[in-house]
């Protein structure tokens, strides 16, 4: 019992009604589309202003149960969700900017998940991602499927 594909869609569909971008990313624009949000960890954008967020297949521990006459299955799931964000300018105007794009971003997400019953954790972000101006922070979320 993998539910991936259904977190996956959750995650893409609200962030891109919050915050829709109708260009590619490789063009500089805030906001998610189906090029952005994706399931795998593929190559940041060059482009000066974007949002981009990652989400992978679940660690999962799976039990089965016996109650009675019906088998239930059990399964606690943790997805890592990578949030990647950059804004244009200079200094440390563009550094508060970047900064405070990245809160916001990690900020719904984590309601977005805390609201339907996930455990979350956020690690501290990192303002330099990879020596240049991109900020990361990974969200971890997890939540026990009963079925």
């Amino acid at each position: 019992m993998n539910n991936f594909e259904e977190v996956f869609e959750y995650l893409k569909d609200n962030l891109i009604n919050w915050k829709y971008k109708d260009t590619t990313p490789n063009v500089s624009g805030e906001g998610f589309n189906d090029h952005n949000v994706m399931e795998i960890v593929g190559t940041l954008p060059a482009a000066n202003i974007f949002d981009y967020v990652f989400i992978q297949q679940p660690l999962m521990n799976n039990t089965n149960m016996t109650t009675g006459n019906n088998h239930i299955q059990k399964s606690t799931q943790t997805y890592t969700i990578e949030v990647y964000c950059k804004r244009g300018g200079t200094g440390n105007a563009m550094k508060r900017a970047t900064q405070k794009a990245l809160l916001d971003n990690v900020s719904f997400i984590t309601n977005l998940f805390a609201n339907i019953g996930f455990i979350i954790s956020v690690s501290p972000p990192n303002l330099r991602h990879l020596t240049d101006d991109t900020a990361r922070q990974v969200i971890t979320i997890t939540k026990t499927f009963i079925s």
